[in-house]
């Protein structure tokens, strides 16, 4: 093990780098966990011919569209 003196504003500086490295890396696997799920969809067709779809499990999750592409 070596010893190195450094200065507490450099090192609480570097600390904070490492935390907002490891925040972001908490984030996106959150994210990529939560998008890896399989959720349901309820697609109907509106009267005006639009299709209308919402996400069952995610209340207030819904769009509308002209055609499935």
């Amino acid at each position: 093990m070596r010893k190195v003196k450094v200065k507490l504003k450099d090192y609480l500086r570097d600390l904070k780098k490492v935390e907002k490295v490891a925040d972001i890396f908490i984030k996106n696997r959150v994210f990529i966990e939560y998008m890896a799920k399989e959720f349901n969809l309820i697609i109907e067709q509106g009267e005006d011919g639009y299709l209308i779809s919402e996400v069952v499990e995610l209340p207030g999750c819904h769009t509308q569209a002209k055609s499935y592409d």
